[in-house]
């Protein structure tokens, strides 16, 4: 009896859940190409560690009118915001070493933004997040739930990777399959619904006290090519 209602509840959590579970795979396997695909891009032109910030600014300060500001990705890709000698504020992929612009930011494909937002919110906006939060957890519940199955099947937990007897294929390797995948299974769920929770302003809220400290002004002054 304790067997079927565990098996009833994981049977029709998979059900329930099957057609998000699917759109989920999909357009995150879509999605795992974008750093893949920003990577590619020739615009890791030097050693970023052995450039100082100084050299940097004022290589851009001899090719332009003023500097905004300068980021570092995760690619290790060097971007300048700056107004140009002709007054135009335009930002761009330069070489930190010579302040030469050598390409154009990187813009998000259109396949990768319509996977972005149908795995995020099915299109749906805030109702979408939701309802992605409510089946990570349903998919939680279903790797929970097999577990539980698999653990009576096999006679008690510290059985649960022990030969397992074939006697259908589909439930032989979905028993395989299931065993390997729970760890993953339950960080990509429990942080599909952690991103819900953040998104809905769930979250205990920080109660870090910020203490204000008198700042030291010294009379002297620095060149930022002097940093």
């Amino acid at each position: 009896m304790t067997i079927s209602i565990w098996r009833f509840s994981h049977l029709t959590l998979a059900i329930s859940s099957a057609l998000f579970i699917f759109i989920a795979s999909l357009t995150g396997f879509i999605l795992a190409f974008q750093p893949i695909s920003n990577k590619i891009n020739p615009y890791n032109v030097a050693d970023i560690n052995s450039i100082s910030i100084a050299e940097t600014i004022t290589a851009l300060e001899n090719e332009h009118e003023e500097i905004i500001a300068i980021n570092v990705d995760e690619n290790d890709f060097v971007s300048a915001s700056v107004i140009t000698k002709d007054g135009k504020s335009t930002s761009f992929y330069i070489n930190p070493k010579t302040g030469k612009k050598i390409g154009n930011m990187i813009q998000k494909s259109p396949i990768f933004e319509f996977a972005t937002n149908l795995h995020r919110s099915l299109f749906l906006k805030s109702t979408g997040r939701l309802i992605i939060g409510v089946v990570s957890l349903l998919l939680f519940l279903i790797a929970v739930t097999g577990t539980i199955l698999i653990v009576k099947r096999q006679g008690g937990f510290k059985q649960i990777f022990s030969k397992i007897v074939k006697e259908d294929f589909n439930q032989y390797y979905h028993i395989i399959l299931s065993r390997y995948a729970f760890i993953p299974i339950v960080i990509i769920t429990l942080t599909g619904v952690y991103l819900s929770l953040e998104k809905f302003s769930l979250l205990p809220k920080d109660t870090a006290v910020h203490e204000k400290m008198a700042q030291k002004i010294s009379p002297l002054k620095i060149k930022p090519t002097d940093f």
